[in-house]
């Protein structure tokens, strides 16, 4: 008995300025291989949150979704699937699209934003999961934003360690797991490569063993050659929104993904959540 692990997939129409290629084509061969992996060993799929990039995916990417995703996928809300970053406005979305369709299952609780009960966890074999939407690092040298926005994987594991046997974290788009005792942390990463700053990153999907507890890590296929080789792309307005919010904080790690940005500016400078809400509700 296994379950995949997995995380932060961010389907996606548009080809992130970093890449030339088919990323179309590529998002999808990556899909296909963890659908081939699910009916191979006939297990359940967990996946951490951020299923698509923006919560309103268009009609061709939920129909590409509903062809090819797997098989027992089990997800919850990233802050990407949530308009407003607002579970109350989870009907808007494409993910409860993709629940009421009976394609997907949707996890009780622990969405983006939100803190761990009992009654978030989930259940296989005699292995208590709970699946986590929340930015967790990799104990050691981390940067300062990482640790303004996010949490070492050993407090998390001190915390919770009577509530679940194993923790899944998503939206930190690095690849590790984290053991504390008996007890182990999991975050998958992203499934695509959407930086340059990624472009050394090998995308993986964890195998967890109900039984034997060990955990197996499942490189997924890539292409070489795929990057820009002069990050300045022509389009314009795009850069000139980056180069707005890299200057709104003296130094601050910049990588082209503009939400995660915005929340490092909001850490670092404590700006009011009634604030952070209105400037979600115009940037969505």
């Amino acid at each position: 008995m296994k379950v995949i692990l997995t995380s932060d997939w961010h389907l996606r129409e548009k080809t992130p300025i970093s890449r030339t290629g088919s990323f179309w084509n590529d998002m999808w061969e990556k899909v296909h291989f963890i659908s081939k992996l699910q009916k191979k060993y006939n297990c359940s799929v967990i996946h951490a949150g951020d299923l698509f990039d923006h919560w309103k995916p268009s009609p061709r990417l939920l129909s590409y979704t509903i062809g090819y995703l797997p098989d027992q996928f089990y997800t919850l809300y990233g802050n990407h699937d949530l308009p407003q970053h607002n579970l109350e406005l989870k009907e808007m979305t494409g993910i409860y699209t993709l629940q009421q369709a009976g394609v997907l299952k949707v996890l009780s609780g622990c969405h983006w934003d939100r803190e761990p009960n009992e009654q978030d966890i989930i259940v296989f074999g005699n292995t208590r999961f709970l699946v986590w939407h929340k930015f967790v690092y990799k104990p050691g040298k981390v940067e300062t934003w990482q640790a303004d926005i996010g949490t070492n994987a050993v407090r998390i594991l001190r915390k919770y360690k009577d509530l679940a046997d194993v923790i899944v974290t998503g939206d930190n788009h690095q690849s590790f797991f984290v053991k504390f005792g008996d007890k182990l942390l999991v975050n998958p990463g992203s499934m695509m490569r959407l930086t340059s700053q990624q472009k050394d990153f090998q995308p993986q999907v964890f195998l967890y063993d109900l039984e034997t507890k060990e955990i197996e890590l499942i490189p997924l296929p890539i292409r070489q050659d795929v990057w820009v080789q002069d990050i300045r792309h022509p389009i314009k307005q795009d850069m000139d929104v980056q180069a707005f919010i890299s200057g709104l904080q003296g130094e601050f790690k910049s990588d082209l993904d503009y939400a995660n940005n915005l929340r490092v500016y909001f850490a670092a400078n404590k700006i009011p959540k009634r604030v952070q809400d209105y400037i979600w509700k115009t940037f969505n």
